[in-house]
């Protein structure tokens, strides 16, 4: 189905508010709402799912209107709080719309940190109360059971298939920088001691960062492959257990999603952590849509935070610059900023164990 006709759809049961966290099953949907928020429709990619609920909450009391939120299924851990301490109808009886992804679908083939939410996704919705339909093609599409159950003030869920939505011939303007991620990463990981330890966040950069160490036969790194934004705090407790230099590769949706961890760091007695910010300015695995990271100050974040340096490097001169010095921030917390360009290799390796192998592996 075109995402235009969809919410075409929508529109006519008076749905025209749009806010959530964009996936890969929907790369298109949230490609035609970001490059079609008009009079129609009002769209906003936040922070996080939950930050969704939030905004979705404020439109409903505000003005009565009824708000649909939109993720991966891997995401519903963020909106189940929201759900069962303010939505539901033992609290304000706030209906919102959950347009959700379904990563993991038992049957289907997917990646290890997808399995087990895919298997559980209809059970947590059946817990919240929250009544569903899976879609797969176009008449799946019930708007009358939908706007019935939406006026009766109760929530409503779609669970959407692989290739429900026709692929997408949109795209984002590119950024203008000029340093790759995987080179930076790769630069970055040979320019640290042999001791250091690497966490890195979901998506491509932890599959840049596995290509670049697969055939080690040790590997002093960890692959944050679920839980987006929470890579920092798995690099805060490895760092708090260990004496040896600890680098966290993280990206810009990730930061955004829990932001609140790089006080918790920036304010701790750590001095062996190293915050490695790769900004890209967007959600690239999922396609590519815009996050707000170019409009934020992240040199200011890093001083609030009391982080001891902050570092930004827009160039290879600057990059070759901080790695010829990167002895002097050695036992000092430091927050580096790193500029790249929005781009990946299309043939760009999954790791071939499985988590707990290189969990061992990284033991």
């Amino acid at each position: 189905m075109k995402s235009s006709e969809f919410i075409d759809q929508l529109l006519t049961i008076d749905v025209k508010n749009y806010y959530g966290v964009p996936d890969s099953l929907m790369s298109s949907l949230s490609k035609y709402l970001s490059l079609n928020d008009n009079n129609k429709i009002n769209h906003k990619i936040m922070h996080n799912e939950g930050g969704a609920v939030g905004v979705a909450v404020g439109k409903y009391i505000s003005n009565k209107e009824i708000s649909a939120v939109y993720l991966q299924n891997s995401g519903i851990g963020n909106i189940v709080n929201p759900i069962a301490s303010l939505t539901n109808k033992y609290v304000f009886s706030i209906p919102v719309l959950y347009i959700i992804g379904w990563r993991g679908e038992p049957g289907i083939k997917d990646e290890p940190q997808h399995a087990f939410q895919g298997s559980i996704t209809k059970e947590i919705l059946e817990i919240l109360d929250i009544e569903y339909i899976v879609l797969e093609t176009f008449e799946d599409l019930n708007l009358e059971k939908i706007d019935k159950v939406l006026k009766s003030r109760k929530s409503f869920a779609l669970i959407i298939k692989k290739n429900f939505f026709d692929p997408s011939e949109l795209s984002f303007e590119k950024n203008k920088n000029s340093l790759i991620k995987k080179n930076v990463i790769n630069s970055l990981y040979e320019a640290y001691d042999e001791k250091t330890l690497f966490i890195s966040t979901t998506g491509k950069t932890s599959r840049e960062l596995y290509e670049i160490t697969k055939n080690k036969q040790k590997t002093r790194s960890f692959f944050s492959i679920g839980g987006m934004g929470h890579a920092s705090s798995i690099a805060y407790g490895v760092a708090e257990n260990n004496e040896n230099q600890v680098v966290c590769f993280d990206g810009d949706g990730a930061f955004l999603m829990h932001a609140g961890a790089i006080s918790i760091i920036g304010t701790s007695d750590l001095k062996n952590f190293h915050y490695i910010l790769i900004n890209n300015y967007a959600h690239e695995s999922v396609g590519g849509q815009p996050t707000i990271a170019n409009k934020i100050n992240y040199k200011l974040i890093a001083e609030a935070n009391q982080f001891e340096e902050y570092v930004e490097i827009k160039n290879l001169k600057e990059l070759e610059n901080f790695i010829s010095n990167i002895s002097f921030y050695n036992g000092k917390k430091l927050f580096l900023e790193l500029h790249v360009e929005i781009y990946s290799d299309k043939n760009l390796p999954r790791p071939d164990m499985s988590p707990k192998e290189y969990l061992e592996k990284f033991n």
